[in-house]
Parts: C-alpha cells; structure tokens; sequence
C-alpha cells in the first residue's frame, strides 16, 4: 500500500515539474521574440551588423550534390 502511494505521489510530482518546465519555456520564447532572424544582406554587411550589437551568425548551407543536405 505505501509502496503504490509513493509510486503515485512521485509521478504526480514529476509530471508537475515536466508541466512548469514546459509552460516556462513556452513563455520565455514568447517573450523574447523570435530566435533567428534572416536577413537578405551579403555577408559582410550582416558581419558587420553582428559584430556592432555583439551577437552571433547563424549561416544556412546546402549543396545540390548533398542528399541530406535536401
């Protein structure tokens, strides 16, 4: 009887800290806008633009010979 009640208790513990991480997270990328930001700019204008605010790059790059690249 104890045993099943602790297995209870803890599952119900674990599955509120999973939700509160959960609604947590979601709230925080609300609030701080979107992660990345594309720009159409060449490279040294967005280098330049980074290295101004001290942030960094995100580069995309595919190839056409690359199948998981597609």
């Amino acid at each position: 009887m104890k045993n099943q009640f602790l297995k209870i208790w803890l599952l119900a513990f674990f599955t509120m800290c999973f939700a509160s991480v959960i609604t947590f997270n979601a709230h925080a990328q609300k609030a701080s806008g979107p992660l990345i930001r594309f720009s159409s700019k060449n490279y040294k204008q967005v280098l330049a633009s980074a290295k101004a605010s001290q942030k960094m790059i995100f580069v995309d790059a595919v190839a056409t010979w690359c199948a998981p690249c597609n």
